[in-house]
């Protein structure tokens, strides 16, 4: 890969560090970084994200992304991808908090709906996808949803104690045995 493309795959991460370790931060409460969350969803869509240095970065990534070979392909694909993390991380530190202090905790299937996203695989992955020419990515994404599940696993078997005792949800702690 060209440099130009490692340094776009590694703003990725990033990205997606920040904007959990902000979300995190909030531990369930999200009063303080709602508007960071709204002007997530609008970078994504090419708006101007406003003074917000978390949707600044992801406007500077969509505007790296829009110069790119493929992004005219997965462009819908990619903007629904980061939708879905950005409020499958907003969904988890919600739930996460409620089921806390007593609450049911959700099914492990409607977690795992969310938690494929929060983890960053499909949005890192189609962004790659736009950095080759252009994919039809239709038949990929059954691969896509799978391998980002498998991530989402095997990072909820390693951080199950830790999250515990951090109030986030994990599908171990909803009854998944390892």
């Amino acid at each position: 890969w060209r440099v130009d493309t490692l340094h776009l795959a590694t703003r990725i991460w990033s990205w997606i560090t920040a904007l959990d370790d902000a979300v995190d931060g909030c531990q369930g409460d999200l009063g303080a970084i709602e508007s960071t969350l709204r002007r997530c969803r609008a970078a994504a869509t090419g708006t101007d994200p406003g003074d917000d240095p978390i949707a600044t970065a992801l406007a500077e990534i969509r505007a790296d992304l829009v110069a790119r070979p493929g992004f005219g392909a997965v462009e819908p694909l990619w903007r629904d991808t980061v939708t879905r993390l950005i409020d499958g991380m907003r969904y988890e530190a919600v739930t996460g908090l409620a089921t806390a202090r007593g609450a049911a905790p959700p099914p492990l299937a409607e977690y795992l709906r969310h938690a494929a996203h929060t983890v960053g695989v499909p949005m890192y992955v189609i962004a790659l996808w736009a950095a080759m020419p252009p994919v039809e990515p239709t038949a990929l994404l059954p691969a896509l949803r799978d391998a980002a599940l498998a991530v989402r696993l095997a990072n909820d078997l390693r951080g199950e104690a830790r999250e515990g005792t951090e109030h986030n949800l994990n599908a171990l702690l909803l009854g998944l045995s390892p």
